[in-house]
């Protein structure tokens, strides 16, 4: 049966020691400047500025591509009672508070996109995003996905590949739905632009 197509970036499952994700989470900003719009499973990087009280980090979308870091995904958004109490998206230019999955050690579940169909060799290499789909700004949902067509041993890729996700809906065909690790992570191990290398 054919994987069903439904993209929505990142999402935490658990943690490297095998404890579950209990959705613990840091609250960050994004400043009213900031142009683009923010979905649930978008990865997210510090832009090296805070809030107006200076208590919390400004974040915008990390770059998806070789050597780029995050500090991983939104999970959610925070209500704003001046603009809306059910936002299930950040718009452009509109601000306000995010909540991310920032630990370095928590292994997230991500869709392939349409490239190909990973493979098992695949599985331990390293591999960068794609934003394959707009955001849904219906669900809030990101449309982020990760690139099958770059799969290989490049620890300057963001993610690192571990395999299936084991439900009994997800193959080894196009849009499988996959574990992996952020290896060029903000917060991580690595002192430069380089992470984890696959093998």
């Amino acid at each position: 049966m054919a994987n069903v197509d439904s993209p929505f970036g990142l999402r935490p499952l658990r943690y490297l020691n095998g404890a579950p994700w209990n959705g613990a989470a840091t609250k960050y900003h994004v400043d009213a400047a900031y142009g683009t719009a923010l979905f649930i499973g978008d990865p997210v990087d510090i832009t090296g500025t805070t809030d107006a009280t200076g208590f919390f980090q400004n974040v915008g979308k990390a770059t998806l591509a070789d050597t780029n870091q995050t500090l991983g995904p939104i999970v959610a958004i925070e209500p704003d009672p001046s603009k809306s109490l059910e936002r299930v998206y950040l718009p452009a230019t509109t601000g306000g508070y995010v909540w991310v999955a920032d630990d370095p050690n928590l292994i997230f579940e991500i869709q392939v996109d349409s490239d190909g169909t990973i493979a098992i060799a695949d599985f331990g290499l390293n591999a960068i995003m794609v934003e394959t789909h707009t955001g849904n700004t219906i669900t809030g949902i990101s449309g982020i996905e990760l690139d099958e067509s770059s799969c290989s041993a490049n620890s300057s890729f963001m993610l690192q590949t571990m395999k299936l996700v084991n439900r009994p809906d997800n193959s080894l065909a196009q849009h499988a739905k996959v574990e992996v690790l952020i290896s060029v992570h903000r917060y991580g191990f690595c002192g430069s632009d380089y992470g984890r290398l696959g093998a």
